[in-house]
């Protein structure tokens, strides 16, 4: 019996290394895609919401339209300042837009393209490849610094919604009356290439019914 499970293990364990990992989904820090991380996001919600048979939400543009409007507006403000301006400018610019929903919930959240964990890192112009431990390394002959540990779309996405603030939108995710999000992603690329970009969002929650908690 014993016997058979190490064996059934050893299968296993085999089988793990043929299968190749799908990198098509991993985040080049160099080259970030906002549609990519858009679409991660809307995919992440909806299946949650498939399983408890909630309907599936869809990215309304108008939505879109107003968190560009109030970012460019004023795009010298941090995020919470700009979610302040939003939340109190929605309704009035919303009929402008033709959005006459009367709620709304707001949420920002933010984190790193790659996780570096207090690790040291730099770029590699040769390879274009970002690599943990210093610059200096490179002209080690023994030791050479490995690339860093990339991750995908879909774990960013994870890490900006559970992230989002304030923390009680968070439960309006899987809320049945909500059914339309608007979405609007910031790459801050400052000391860029030396410093890996981060990714700020800022999402707006509606819907056509007026949920019993709002009433």
């Amino acid at each position: 019996m014993i016997k058979g499970f190490t064996y059934l293990l050893i299968i296993l364990v085999c089988l793990s290394f043929l299968v190749k990992r799908d990198e098509s989904n991993l985040i080049n820090p160099y080259d970030f895609k906002r549609e990519l991380l858009k679409d991660a996001i809307v995919n992440l919600i909806n299946k949650k919401r498939e399983k408890s048979n909630r309907p599936l939400i869809e990215v309304d543009v108008k939505l879109d339209s107003l968190l560009v409007y109030f970012h460019e507006k004023h795009k010298n403000k941090d995020f919470s300042k700009i979610r302040r301006k939003l939340r109190k400018g929605f309704y009035l610019k919303g009929i402008d837009i033709g959005f006459k929903n009367s709620w709304f919930k707001v949420a920002q959240s933010n984190y790193s393209t790659m996780p570096v964990f207090g690790r040291s890192y730099f770029f590699d112009t040769s390879c274009q490849v970002y690599k943990y431990g210093t610059e200096a390394a490179l002209k080690d002959t023994l030791i050479k610094p490995k690339p860093s540990r990339l991750i995908s779309y879909k774990e960013l996405s994870k890490k900006l919604i559970l992230g989002s603030y304030p923390g009680k939108v968070k439960r309006w995710i899987t809320n049945s009356s909500v059914t339309k999000i608007g979405l609007y992603i910031k790459v801050n690329k400052r000391n860029f290439p030396s410093r890996v970009p981060t990714v700020e969002i800022m999402y707006v929650l509606s819907g056509n019914v007026m949920p019993k908690a709002l009433k």
